[in-house]
């Protein structure tokens, strides 16, 4: 079941959110390519969210850089739909991008107050910031 909807439009200035059921969800931060959504229900059992977004609101020129992520945790991907409304134990997402928008399905499995974070990876193969310092550290050492 679809607990609730955004849209987001012209870099998130725009934005408009739909409740389908007893569930509150707002922007809590937005910058371009960027935006962090709160969450929350008294629900205990799990929901799906949309998030709608235009080109303007996040760069969508390569939807696989999209990062979506819940509370801190990225959320796995699926390419069914069907998926998300099979229920479940962990957080999945599904990502329609067409003609300069993308729509995001969020499968949210149990609640309380939750963060979605919805962003874009680094460029240049770095993947999420996981490879930093210890390399780094060595080689000043090296010129001693």
């Amino acid at each position: 079941m679809v607990g609730a909807e955004i849209a987001l439009r012209a870099a998130g200035n725009n934005s408009s959110v739909v409740n389908y059921t007893s569930m509150g969800m707002h922007i809590r931060e937005r910058d371009r390519d960027r935006i962090v959504l709160a969450v929350e229900s008294n629900f205990s059992n799990g929901r799906v969210i949309t998030v709608n977004v235009d080109n303007d609101t996040i760069n969508l020129s390569n939807p696989d850089r999209l990062r979506l992520r819940i509370d801190g945790n990225a959320i796995e991907k699926t390419e069914n739909i069907n998926d998300l409304f099979a229920g479940g134990t962990r957080p999945l997402c599904y990502l329609v991008p067409e003609n300069e928008t993308a729509t995001m399905a969020i499968y949210i499995p149990e609640f309380s107050e939750r963060e979605i974070i919805i962003d874009l990876e680094p460029e240049g193969g770095e993947e999420a910031g996981e490879e930093t310092g210890g390399e780094e550290a060595t080689e000043p050492e090296s010129k001693a």
